[in-house]
């Protein structure tokens, strides 16, 4: 999935260290509160929307719960994952 790989991408620069799955979590991988207003604005820089954080961490904050979240802030029909 390409909004995978770009949040992937992305993590990579906060976290200086690349997920390697798709269930792999933002803290677990050492991110911070900073770390996520840094990816916040990268999603805002690269996709133009803002995500609801509350959702996010619905569930685990996951590199797939991230993608699914923009692609539905950008109005991307689902995906089966």
């Amino acid at each position: 999935m390409p909004t995978e790989e770009t949040v992937a991408s992305m993590w990579t620069r906060v976290l200086r260290i690349r997920p390697t799955s798709r269930d792999d979590d933002f803290f677990d991988l050492g991110g911070t509160s900073l770390g996520l207003m840094e990816f916040l604005q990268q999603v805002s820089d690269e996709y133009g929307v803002e995500l609801d954080v509350g959702e996010l961490f619905e569930s685990h904050f996951t590199v797939g719960v991230c993608a699914r979240a923009i692609d539905r802030a950008r109005g991307v029909p689902a995906v089966s994952p």
